[in-house]
């Protein structure tokens, strides 16, 4: 294929199939879990959340306390964004 074609062609559809086919093996794997790997599957992911967090808020206030640093993360991770 030429570097024109290449340019010219539309990934987006090749790109979606494949997405697609990502998430009906993530609903495979999922539907295989019990209840209880279920469950930490979406403690996992919210711990992973906190750390992001986190770190964001330590990133942008590298001297922040422990306290103001709990009040920031509680807003942000329900939902209150305003700083």
């Amino acid at each position: 294929m030429s570097e024109q074609a290449l340019q010219q062609t539309n990934f987006a559809p090749i790109v979606q199939a494949v997405f697609d086919d990502l998430d009906m093996q993530q609903l495979t794997v999922f539907r295989r879990l019990s209840g209880a790997q279920r469950l930490q599957q979406a403690f996992d992911l919210c711990d992973w959340a906190h750390s992001l967090i986190t770190a964001s808020i330590r990133s942008r206030y590298p001297h922040i306390s422990e306290i103001e640093l709990g009040k920031r993360l509680r807003r942000r991770m329900s939902g209150n964004t305003v700083l």
